[in-house]
């Protein structure tokens, strides 16, 4: 049998799950859905690229649904460091970003911003 990785290398885009209402009421039968992996210990490209777009989701939607893109930034936002131009890296909490920086660079001077 083959992992998930080979899977979706050899047949792109295809039907995996089956998507239902948490609420019992029904689905469109003609509507399209797309599920993203935001967690785990899966392949590790595959989940900071569905983390980037439920990002770019949460961003888009702030006007529209601004709880909903509140909600979603704050649990799947991430920290970037950077000085001026110059990128160090992306990091899953602040906490991570700051003891990289520490153990990397000590005397770096540097900005984290939340993503």
């Amino acid at each position: 049998m083959k992992n998930n990785l080979e899977e979706m290398k050899s047949k792109g885009l295809f039907g995996k799950y089956i998507i239902k209402k948490a609420d019992g009421s029904k689905v469109d039968k003609d509507a399209e859905y797309f599920v993203l992996r935001l967690n785990g210990d899966g392949d590790p490209k595959h989940i900071q690229a569905c983390r980037d777009a439920i990002l770019c989701y949460g961003r888009n939607i702030k006007d529209h649904l601004p709880l909903l893109a509140a909600d979603i930034l704050e649990k799947y936002g991430y920290y970037t460091v950077r000085n001026g131009g110059l990128w160090f890296g992306t990091f899953g909490t602040k906490e991570e970003a700051e003891n990289h920086m520490k153990e990397r660079y000590p005397d770096a001077n540097y900005q984290i911003e939340r993503n």
